[in-house]
């Protein structure tokens, strides 16, 4: 298996359009990059500041016309993890003329070694009989899905063997898949869970997410998650499951936010 740190670096840096092995520790840099500006693949949304801490320094992706707006607030800041504070995030929300103050995400990874197996009662790996059932729980939870994306996303995750779920009385009530994603999908795959309300707590959501990891490790891919930081029972479940923080990352976007976007240009 390649090593996961080069390929989180690789991929990342696809994403900020900055090379992060180039970024000196205690260094915050600027980037100005295209990708702000538009929705990346599987996002229903523009991100147009991706703030990605880690290791002691920080990249800060914008949108190109963003940038001289950043630059001067950004002289202010010494400590790179200083940019995950609320005044600091604050600030930026307030030049940027956003309203919302956004919160943080951790990005985790999994290697072979930190990996621990749960299994429960019901577990088992999802087959192409179930797309239904996994597209109508997704539904339960999630109104505003797409459909059709959904069953996509699935299908291929049938394919490879890296889809589990949960049955309780023939429904499924806890699953996890890997989502499409922008670009390396031969190298890194972005596992998630999700268990529907009146299930949670026993221990389902480690056994799926945890054969799902297994099976990405399988397939020589790296398995990256991410969670709010204020969601505690998504960063323990990921910690119980053997996975370790990459990075923490804060995203600024543009259409809830009252910045125009240019997507579509």
């Amino acid at each position: 298996m390649p090593n996961a740190n080069d390929v989180i670096q690789r991929y990342f840096s696809q994403y900020l359009e900055r090379d992060l092995a180039t970024v000196k520790a205690g260094e915050i840099t600027l980037a100005a990059s295209e990708r702000r500006a538009r929705p990346e693949t599987g996002w229903a949304r523009a991100e147009a500041v991706w703030i990605h801490i880690f290791g002691g320094r920080a990249v800060v992706s914008v949108r190109p016309d963003l940038v001289s707006r950043l630059n001067q607030l950004l002289m202010e800041c010494s400590d790179p993890n200083d940019l995950l504070l609320p005044d600091w995030r604050t600030k930026i929300a307030r030049s940027l003329g956003m309203e919302r103050v956004p919160g943080v995400s951790h990005i985790l990874y999994c290697t072979p070694e930190n990996l621990c197996v749960f299994e429960c009662d019901g577990l088992r790996k999802l087959e192409i009989g179930d797309v239904n059932a996994f597209v109508g729980m997704k539904f339960k939870m999630y109104p505003e899905c797409d459909a059709a994306c959904l069953t996509k996303d699935i299908r291929r995750n049938i394919e490879d063997g890296s889809a589990f779920g949960v049955f309780q009385n023939d429904v499924l009530v806890s699953a996890a898949d890997a989502s499409l994603i922008a670009h390396m999908q031969d190298e890194v795959e972005e596992p998630g869970v999700d268990t529907l309300p009146d299930y949670r707590g026993r221990g389902y959501g480690k056994a799926v997410i945890s054969q799902t990891t297994r099976r990405i490790l399988e397939i020589g891919r790296v398995p990256i998650y991410r969670c709010n930081a204020r969601n505690e029972p998504s960063v323990r479940l990921a910690l119980a499951v053997g996975y370790q923080k990459h990075a923490d990352k804060v995203g600024f976007t543009a259409e809830k936010n009252g910045l125009q976007t240019n997507c579509g240009k």
